[in-house]
């Protein structure tokens, strides 16, 4: 009589022509658990000797399900690049969206921009790595800040939209979108205080349009990265 642990799947004929036989087999679920490592002591001791005993059906099984469990542990440790996730949603949006914007948003007047700041003495001739720059497109002025990454051409963009006119209020229902061209490079909500954070190649032609839902459409024409020694810009300005 088989163990009650036991479930009887099939009867086969025993190789080498010997007499036929019961051989009682573990069910798939049992052998799921059983890679898993959730089984009981006892229900595993039974399953190892099973698989002792050369029962090739059930070792084909346990590998199947051990090679599974395996698979699905890998597969939650991976987590993609927020970038790529973020490209991946831009290439599935409608169109009609983001298509007019440049014809109806408000091109943003620049107030700021760090790079036509004279340098301190100590780091004068060194290489620009980030750029801040303040736009204004009344009553929203978008502070930005910009960090490159020459060696990968690629740049992180942090910005946030703030009123100026009324600085308090914290300005809400905002998405930000990057085209290239008639392209949509890449978008993002910005959080409830008017913040966002995005990464893309860093190219010529890249316009960034912010978009206050029921207010304005913002627009921001992306600097390229410098190419010029920092030093060198402050003394030529």
């Amino acid at each position: 009589m088989p163990h009650p642990g036991h479930v009887l799947r099939k009867e086969r004929p025993l190789a080498g022509g010997e007499e036929e036989k019961r051989m009682s087999h573990f069910s798939d679920v049992q052998w799921l658990e059983f890679a898993s490592r959730t089984v009981p002591p006892e229900q595993k001791a039974l399953m190892d000797g099973h698989l002792d005993q050369g029962c090739d059906e059930c070792r084909n099984f346990s590998a199947m399900w051990a090679e599974i469990v395996e698979i699905n542990r890998r597969e939650l440790n991976y987590h993609p690049p927020a970038a790529a996730v973020q490209s991946a949603k831009a290439m599935f949006e409608p169109e009609a969206g983001w298509r007019g914007f440049p014809r109806i948003a408000q091109v943003a007047r620049l107030i700021f921009d760090s790079l036509r700041e004279p340098a301190p003495v100590a780091v004068r001739g060194s290489g620009v790595s980030s750029r801040q720059l303040l736009q204004e497109a009344t009553p929203f002025v978008v502070d930005l800040r910009m960090d490159y990454e020459p060696a990968r051409k690629r740049v992180r963009l942090i910005g946030q939209v703030l009123n100026s006119v009324e600085p308090a209020k914290s300005v809400a229902d905002v998405e930000v979108f990057l085209l290239n061209g008639e392209s949509l490079v890449t978008r993002v909500p910005a959080n409830t205080s008017g913040e966002f954070d995005l990464e893309f190649n860093d190219e010529e032609g890249n316009q960034l349009f912010v978009d206050v839902r029921g207010q304005k459409v913002i627009e921001i024409a992306i600097p390229p990265a410098p190419t010029e020694r920092r030093g060198t810009a402050a003394g030529a300005e």
